[in-house]
């Protein structure tokens, strides 16, 4: 047998009128009058009426009594959602009585009052946990034992409180006061010891049995000393009934038996509250060893013996908890008929006990037609039992989960589910004008999900539906709309893999569409509006009417268990109707801030997250941080990678693998993002600062797969970082990481090595022209970043120096003719030799050869340059070498040539020479020749 006594239900025991005050108002002695008898909503009723004007003696009393009084009623409600709205605001009358009086001779006892809602707070955490999953219950104890532990504290500080009032002065002190004071310090030694076992029954496990019983030991010492204190005072017989409470929790029953015989056998009024406990206690307390039908008979009797005597009691948790034990006794000797009239009192109104009564008097019921109707669903002879049988076949899912897998346990499923659909077909075929409606409702709603989960979608459909517009009040019509509308989706889904024309879908789109809306209208708070708009929202998404998804999905709520995707969706629509420039409706955002807004209302991801939420998590951050991209939000987006990266460590390793090279996109455009800030500003210093971690990691042998992967997804963004840490280092004066970086861009892109110099030489000469355009104000960054250049080219031409490469060194003179060292330019240039055939094809490579040209052809302009920078002007050297390019037929054809003997002639100033010559007539002569 079950047995379950709240904390709330000791409130009604433990609450003696106590002695009246001398200079208390008579209106008092009522009030406690009627609490004594069992009626304290009479009493409320009656304080109230005395509050709208109260007499000046009691009004400042009168927060204290309201509390008082509230906290009995608590007391006796069934409900615990009811019970504990009274319980807070009788908290919040002392609260207020203390903070306005605290001098007051009563506030201690408020206080104590105070502790012990805090006490039954824990309580019910100690309760809630001890019903909770094995692996959630610790947890919850642990909660639970923290919470008595502070109400203990607060109890221990009023005692202490009461101990000094009692030790004042004497002489001002009424008796009555005194009287008053000594009840509360009596009051405040059993919260301590009740609270001392409540404390031990927190240590469950069989490691903490030595702090368990120390508990215990407390709370014995402690209610056993008050229980012999005064052998007339009421506390001092609860006490004792508590006393025998701590023995049967601690496994002696045949002690706690003694006691409690004990106080029920007493005579004296005095001993009434302490009785009705005992008599509850001892129902618990008959079970164990012995002839099991005497102890049946007994525990019957003396449970049936409470309900007579303490009527008014019934419905208090501990006259629930006596109904309960009694169902239960008459399930044992099987008097289901009884049984079931007990159960079916406790399921309304709600309390501890409704689920419980309701599932074990659906198991008499079951148990009642089984027998009957053998297990045969044809047999069965009314709707309840149809309806249980279906809901015993939804049981035998959840259990056979538990312990079967993939096709056997997808084959059982489906076996039930068939018959679930028979059972409930014919009970709501058998139902009549006394089947409960709301049972009704749940057949119909149990047929809905098993039509679906069947994949019989049209019937699922209607039925869900059907249930939802007839019933909208029904608990489980919202439920029911939803599964409709999954599946109406999934119907057209069905039907699109068909290959079903859009014109014969439009009926069943249009259906979800309506059903969709009068979800949301019907139930706008209720999950189901969730799912409703979620539906919605991907069907005008499926049409591409961005502006329409925006505005259902925009009303997803943030409870929505998949919030994450439909703001992920809402934000991909956003943006979308952003593209496509669709005007937002007057008065609200632009698309990109809506599209903004809901990103960042997507929650962290939570632990042990499904696979495709992961992902779209994931994929809404990329959204997020492409926004923070182009409005140029480094700092956000980078902090938000950073936050990402640890997310990484709690996804299991494929999902992290998954997600890590996204990741690391996102933190190489948030550090470009940064560094080209800085960079642009004129630091090259800051910019290879922030761009180091990136180098250092892509240089890492160990990181290699990583940026592998970085590479296969998006080059373009390690492409760009490292070749704007190639451009800040060397300008920086960082040769030798420069050509590290240098060497890992040509590995890693090897088909693009001499693109990525060119590249790299074309963006500093753009920095380089921009410099010069500045003119002196940057003359010394403008010297600094030559340098800087040439001195990486010097590094990088030595190496030719040992491995010549004709494409490389050609690039390298280019790049000192542009930072116009010419003679260097000319130097390099003449390095490149005419190639010479193959040995076996006997051909030259085009390729090689075009090369050899480029460069002669560069020679001459470089000798040229370098001759009129020089004081000498000597060009003589310039003239050999083009004469030696014109000797050859190629020479002669090659503009680039022709053009060079024209500009040593300018550079020579022979303009104008006898016999048509001179630049000015080659010009011309070379204008005809193109002509031709």
């Amino acid at each position: 047998m079950k047995f379950v006594l709240g904390a709330a239900a000791t409130f009604v025991l433990l609450a003696p009128a106590g002695p009246l005050r001398a200079d208390e108002p008579p209106v008092l002695e009522f009030v406690r009058g009627l609490r004594a008898q069992g009626m304290p909503d009479l009493a409320l009723e009656y304080l109230q009426s005395k509050s709208k004007n109260p007499p000046a003696d009691l009004a400042p009393l009168l927060p204290l009594e309201l509390a008082k009084t509230r906290l009995e009623l608590a007391a006796t409600r069934a409900n615990p959602a009811s019970r504990a709205a009274e319980q807070n605001q009788a908290r919040a009358e002392f609260d207020l009585f203390v903070k306005n009086n605290p001098k007051h001779p009563l506030a201690a006892a408020a206080q104590l009052e105070i502790g012990r809602i805090m006490a039954i707070l824990g309580k019910a955490q100690f309760v809630k946990a001890r019903e909770a999953e094995k692996n959630q219950q610790q947890a919850g104890l642990t909660r639970a034992r923290s919470q008595l532990e502070e109400a203990g504290k607060v109890l221990q500080a009023a005692a202490a409180q009461i101990d000094a009032q009692l030790a004042g002065s004497a002489v001002a002190q009424v008796q009555a006061e005194k009287q008053s004071l000594a009840q509360a310090r009596l009051q405040a030694e059993l919260e301590i010891g009740i609270n001392f076992l409540d404390q031990a029954m927190t240590f469950a496990d069989q490691g903490e049995a030595a702090k368990r019983g120390e508990l215990f030991k407390k709370a014995v010492d402690m209610l056993e000393k008050l229980s012999r204190r005064d052998e007339r005072d009421p506390i001092c017989w609860q006490a004792h009934t508590w006393l025998g409470r701590t023995y049967l929790e601690n496994e002696d029953p045949k002690l706690a038996r003694k006691i409690f015989n004990e106080v029920i056998a007493e005579p004296g009024d005095y001993a009434e509250p302490a009785k009705r406990l005992a008599r509850y206690f001892r129902l618990q307390a008959l079970q164990g060893d012995g002839d099991q039908k005497k102890i049946l008979a007994e525990v019957r009797k003396a449970g049936e013996e409470w309900l007579t005597i303490y009527p008014n009691y019934v419905n208090t948790p501990e006259g629930c908890g006596v109904r309960f034990e009694l169902a239960q006794t008459y399930v044992t000797r099987a008097l289901y008929e009884q049984a079931q009239k007990y159960y079916q009192s406790l399921e309304q109104p709600e309390n501890e006990f409704s689920a419980q009564a309701h599932e074990n008097n659906m198991s008499v019921l079951l148990q009642v037609s089984t027998e009957r109707s053998r297990g045969d669903i044809s047999k069965l002879q009314d709707f309840a039992e149809c309806y249980l049988r279906a809901r015993l076949e939804v049981a035998r899912i959840n259990e056979e989960a538990k312990t079967l897998k993939g096709s056997e346990l997808e084959d059982k499923r489906k076996e039930h589910y068939r018959n679930m659909l028979q059972a409930l077909t014919r009970g709501l075929d058998l139902a009549n004008g006394d089947s409960p409606v709301d049972e009704l409702a749940g057949a119909r709603f149990l047929l809905t999900y098993a039509y679906l989960a069947l994949d019989d979608y049209y019937r699922a459909a209607v039925v869900g539906e059907d249930l939802a517009r007839t019933r909208p009040r029904a608990p489980q019509a919202p439920l029911a709309a939803a599964y409709a509308l999954r599946s109406y989706s999934l119907l057209i889904a069905k039907e699109e893999e068909a290959g079903a024309a859009k014109e014969d879908m439009e009926p069943d789109r249009a259906r979800l569409r309506r059903l969709a809306q009068y979800i949301e209208q019907s139930w706008p708070s209720d999950p189901a509006a969730d799912i409703a708009r979620h539906t919605l929202g991907l069907l005008y998404l499926n049409d591409k009417n961005y502006p329409e998804a925006v505005a259902v999905l925009d009303r997803v709520s943030a409870a929505y268990p998949e919030a994450t995707r439909g703001f992920f969706l809402l934000a991909g629509a956003a943006l979308q109707a952003q593209k496509e420039n669709a005007k937002p409706l007057p008065g609200t955002a632009n698309y990109q801030d809506r599209a903004l807004a809901a990103l960042l209302k997507i929650p962290d991801l939570r632990p042990g997250a499904d696979a495709a939420t992961v992902r779209d998590y994931f994929s809404s951050r990329q959204l997020l941080a492409d926004i923070y991209y182009r409005t140029k939000q480094f700092e956000k987006m980078e902090a938000m990678t950073s936050a990402l990266v640890k997310r990484l460590d709690e996804l299991d390793n494929d999902l992290k693998a998954e997600q890590r090279t996204t990741v690391v996109i996102l933190d190489l455009y948030a550090k470009l993002g940064r560094a080209e800030t800085e960079y642009n500003a004129g630091h090259p210093g800051k910019t290879r600062e922030l761009l180091e971690p990136v180098v250092k990691a892509a240089l890492d042998p160990a990181r290699s797969a990583e940026y592998g992967h970085v590479k296969d997804k998006d080059p373009g963004v390690l492409r760009v970082v490292l070749g704007l840490a190639l451009r800040a280092n060397v300008q920086d004066n960082q040769v030798i990481r420069g050509k590290e970086i240098l060497d890992l861009l040509q590995r890693t892109f090897p088909d693009n090595s001499i693109d990525i110099l060119v590249q790299f030489v074309r963006q500093l000469n753009v920095q380089i022209k921009e410099l010069r355009a500045k003119g002196e104000p940057a003359r010394k960054q403008l010297d600094q970043t030559i340098a800087s250049v040439s001195t990486f080219l010097d590094v990088l031409a030595k190496q030719q120096e040992n491995s010549p490469n004709a494409e490389l060194t050609l690039f390298l003179a280019q790049s000192y003719s542009s930072l116009d060292n010419h003679a260097r330019a000319a130097e390099l240039a003449s390095r490149i030799s005419e190639p010479a055939p193959d040995p076996v094809r006997k051909e030259i490579d085009p390729k090689a050869l075009g090369f050899y040209r480029a460069a002669r052809t560069l020679f001459v302009r470089e000798l040229r340059l370098a001759a009129a920078a020089s004081p000498e002007k000597d060009f003589s050297k310039a003239e050999a070498a083009l004469k030696e390019v014109l000797r050859t037929s190629w020479g002669k054809q090659n503009i680039e040539a022709q053009m060079e003997r024209i500009k040593l002639l300018e550079d020579q100033e022979k303009y104008l020479l006898p016999n048509k010559q001179g630049a000015i007539h080659e010009w011309n002569k070379l204008m005809l020749t193109m002509q031709q």
